[in-house]
C-alpha cells in the first residue's frame, strides 16, 4: 500500500507502542522509521522483525545498561539511538548483537554534519552515513556494529515523499498497533453512533 510518511510515522508509532515500548521512544522510533523511509529506505519489515523479537523478549531484554549489555544478549537499535542523542560517541563505540542496525543510520545522520559522518561496520561489510542517510543500505538484522566518526559523503538532495509497504507487513504492523485500543464496552457501544438499543422508527 502506498502510505504518506506522516501515515507510515502513525503506523509506526501505534505498533511499538503495542509492542511494550513507552509512548515517547514510540514517537522517537516513529520518527526513525520516516526518516529512513524519506531517505528512500523502506524500514517496514525491519521495524516488524524487531518488533516480533521485542514481543518474545519483552523491551526490557533489549534495553541497554551502561556498558551496552542486555539480558536477552539483544539490543534495540532505537533504545541506542535516544542514548546517542544524550551523548553522541567521541571515540570508535563497539556494539554486539544489535538487532536490526539499520534502524541507526537517522539518529547518526543526525548527529552527522556537513563535515563528518559516520562509518559503520559489521562482519563482512559497512556504510558511511552522513546528514542524507547512508551510500549503501544492505544492513544485516542481527549484527555486532562498530561506529566511528569518518569523513562525511557527498550530499544527496533527493527526498522521498511517500513509501510502498507491502500489504502483509502493514497488517502485521496492524495487528500491533491494535493493542493500544481500549477494548468495546457495553458503555462506550451505547455512547457511539446509532440507535443502540432504542429504535425510534
Amino acid at each position: 500500500m502506498n502510505l504518506s510518511l506522516g501515515e507510515f510515522q502513525a503506523t509506526a508509532a501505534k505498533a511499538l507502542r503495542g509492542a511494550g515500548y513507552s509512548w515517547g521512544m514510540s514517537a522517537e522510533g516513529a520518527n526513525v522509521c520516516r526518516a529512513l523511509a524519506a531517505m528512500g529506505i523502506d524500514p517496514s519489515r525491519n521495524l516488524l522483525r524487531l518488533l516480533a523479537f521485542v514481543d518474545d523478549v519483552g523491551i526490557e531484554g533489549l534495553r541497554p545498561a551502561h556498558d551496552w549489555a542486555t539480558t536477552s544478549g539483544r539490543v534495540c537499535p532505537l533504545c541506542i539511538g535516544a542514548a546517542l542523542s544524550d551523548e553522541p560517541p567521541t571515540t570508535t563505540l563497539v556494539l554486539a548483537a544489535v538487532v536490526e542496525p539499520i534502524l541507526l543510520i537517522p539518529s547518526l545522520a543526525t548527529l552527522a554534519t556537513n563535515q563528518r559522518g559516520f562509518e559503520m561496520r559489521w562482519e563482512g561489510g559497512s556504510i558511511l552515513v552522513g546528514v542524507d542517510g547512508p551510500e549503501i543500505w544492505a544492513v544485516p538484522p542481527v549484527a555486532d556494529v562498530t561506529i566511528e566518526a569518518a569523513e562525511a559523503p557527498e550530499r544527496r538532495p533527493d527526498r522521498a515523499t511517500r513509501i510502498d509497504v507491502a500489504n502483509d507487513t502493514l497488517e502485521r504492523l496492524n495487528a500491533f498497533a491494535h493493542r493500544t485500543y481500549a477494548p468495546a464496552t457495553e458503555a462506550s457501544r451505547q455512547a457511539g453512533a446509532g440507535a443502540g438499543t432504542t429504535d425510534n422508527d
